[in-house]
């Protein structure tokens, strides 16, 4: 075994999780889900606290009831 310790800079990780290529990644990723799903989707982003982050909602009531019902969200990230 080594005598190596790593440290993480909490500062540095605070800007890692908020920069602009995690924005990108995390938006392209949204955005298959959204296309995998069946109904009408969307994604909305933005930057938090601590993290970038994405979500994939709808405003369409059948495809909001469609998905309480079969779960289709949660499917398309499958």
């Amino acid at each position: 075994m080594s005598d190596f310790k790593f440290e993480l800079n909490s500062d540095g990780v605070k800007d890692l999780l908020k920069s602009p290529g995690i924005q990108e990644e995390l938006k392209k990723h949204g955005q298959e889900v959204a296309n995998r799903a069946d109904g009408i989707w969307e994604t909305k982003s933005g930057v938090g606290s601590v993290r970038a982050n994405v979500k994939v909602v709808t405003n369409d009531k059948d495809t909001f009831y469609r998905n309480l019902k079969t779960n289709t969200l949660i499917k398309a990230l499958g």
